[in-house]
């Protein structure tokens, strides 16, 4: 309850919604999203009707569950973009307009300011999620999505925010100006994801290469990319078989002693480090907000 009350994600929040550009940002991200949901159902659907065009009710479980996992996915990339260009700006905007020395001579505390400017960057985010909800209902409703799957989602996408959003503010706490900020806010995003990636695939190739043995790379070298863990996360109750979360989970699958392939054992411990860090990344960002320095005047 404090988060909102805190007078900083009033204004931000109320400044943002009143701007032209946020309203272009979410015309444009329901488009893409609408596009790629009516993409994945119709592709689904031709696959899975018989001979008389009908859809079974098992078909129909399937093509619900593709909507919703490839629409999700496309949201979570999406917040891999937003995220920094919202979050990056947030204090070095306002260090850039000169208005962060008064507001950090006033009442509101290092950590307010901060918290206040993550709290508001990530509502942002959860509203362009809420607006394409409906579009993930849709699986709900032709069936293959439950309650607790609507609910996982809402997760994913909270904690993916919460921790690119953190890395983002510490990247616009330690700027001075917008542009260096949203780019290291971007570089550092994309090094998390795509970097994390590319180094399993190269521990990979060269586990491939060493011998005959089964090819498994440890994925620890995951645990910086949220969109790893949360794909674990999602994929753990084994309901999607094919799609975007069941290719990257199979990346962190376990085997137990008898053999037989396990979901869910990574995303624990790497949500863990995950929000761990973003702590610390809070808490390194309000130092820097502490007491106005030479740059902020």
């Amino acid at each position: 309850m404090r988060s909102l009350s805190n007078p900083i994600v009033s204004r931000e929040v109320g400044s943002r919604m009143r701007n032209w550009p946020a309203t272009l940002v979410l015309f444009g991200f329901l488009a893409v999203v609408v596009a790629v949901a009516i993409v994945a159902y119709e592709a689904e659907r031709s696959t899975s009707t018989n001979a008389f065009d009908a859809v079974t009710a098992v078909e129909g479980a399937q093509v619900g569950r593709t909507l919703f996992d490839w629409t999700l996915f496309l949201v979570l990339l999406l917040i891999h973009f937003v995220v920094p260009a919202v979050a990056g700006a947030a204090i070095a905007g306002e260090r850039e307009r000169r208005t962060l020395a008064p507001l950090q001579l006033t009442l509101v505390r290092p950590r307010s300011i901060v918290l206040g400017k993550l709290v508001s960057s990530i509502a942002y985010v959860m509203l362009l999620a809420v607006a394409a909800a409906p579009i993930l209902a849709i699986g709900y409703l032709v069936g293959g999505v439950d309650i607790g799957d609507l609910l996982r989602a809402a997760v994913a996408v909270a904690f993916t925010a919460l921790v690119l959003g953190a890395v983002s503010i510490l990247c616009s706490a330690l700027s001075t100006r917008v542009q260096v900020a949203t780019v290291a806010a971007y570089a550092i995003v994309v090094v998390m994801t795509l970097g994390s990636l590319a180094t399993y695939s190269a521990v990979a190739i060269i586990d491939d290469r060493q011998g005959d043995d089964p090819v498994d790379p440890p994925s620890a070298l995951l645990v910086a990319a949220p969109l790893a863990t949360v794909a674990d996360f999602l994929a753990a109750d084994g309901t999607s078989d094919s799609g975007p979360f069941h290719a990257l989970a199979s990346l962190t699958e376990t085997e137990d002693a008898s053999g037989r392939t396990e979901r869910g054992q990574f995303w624990p411990w790497s949500a863990g480090i995950l929000f761990a860090v973003s702590v610390v990344v809070l808490g390194v960002a309000t130092r820097r907000v502490r007491a106005p320095g030479a740059h902020d005047r």
